[in-house]
């Protein structure tokens, strides 16, 4: 009876134990690398490296290129390919799930095709910026010119006879209203992150709304720029 009964509790613990080693190697990663000429990449090192324990797994690519291993657990993984023949150090990062199989294709071919259209994405991204600054500039620089433009006028106006007035307050609305033209464009230029620019052009259009006579514009637009700015530099 003894030998019977130590029987099944063998038994339950080996199944117990097998059931365990199961449970933690289902999560299976199944990968492929292909090289610059979308080739499979023989002789890669291939390092699975778990992120929160540092636990690392090492194998070779064969000579279809692939990889195959089975994890304790599925999570976040470092894939760390190395080659000295090539000098390749790449390392992208994974996550598995648990208790899954998961198929990886690592393409450099692809992946230096998409660095490229990444550049020269970023490259014609710039040129807009620049672009979009220039005028901005351009725009600012016009309505600051009709702003002085009426600030002269006004010095007129103080000088001037009683008949030459209203035609010399008329222009001053006017540059005023250039000015307002001028600095709605240069703010579409600013960048959404310049904050200082963008402050800086809010506190003008308020002085050129000021000018052309439009207190309620010039008072919103002032606010506007205090909102961003509130320790202001103009």
């Amino acid at each position: 009876m003894r030998r019977l009964f130590s029987f099944w509790i063998a038994l339950a613990l080996t199944l117990g134990l097998a059931t365990i080693v199961a449970a933690q190697g289902t999560t299976r990663v199944d990968g492929q690398v292909m090289d610059i000429q979308g080739a499979a990449w023989v002789d890669v090192t291939v390092q699975i490296k778990g992120v929160d324990n540092g636990q690392t797994f090492t194998l070779k690519t064969d000579k279809a290129g692939k990889f195959s291993q089975l994890l304790p657990r599925g999570g976040n993984y470092d894939l760390i390919l190395l080659n000295e023949k090539s000098n390749l150090n790449y390392t992208e990062k994974h996550t598995f799930p648990d208790g899954q199989a998961t198929s990886v294709v690592i393409n450099f071919k692809q992946i230096v095709e998409d660095q490229k259209n990444s550049n020269v994405e970023a490259q014609k991204k710039a040129a807009e910026q620049a672009e979009a600054f220039k005028n901005m500039k351009t725009h600012f620089d016009a309505g600051i010119a009709a702003i002085n433009d009426s600030k002269q006028v006004g010095q007129q106006l103080a000088s001037a006879p009683a008949d030459q007035k209203a035609a010399l307050q008329d222009k001053i609305k006017a540059d005023g209203q250039t000015a307002v033209t001028e600095f709605q464009q240069s703010e579409q230029g600013v960048g959404q992150k310049d904050t200082k620019n963008h402050a800086l052009v809010l506190a003008n259009l308020g002085q050129a709304y000021d000018t052309a006579g439009d207190p309620a514009n010039a008072a919103a637009a002032y606010q506007k720029a205090i909102d961003l700015q509130p320790q202001p530099t103009y």
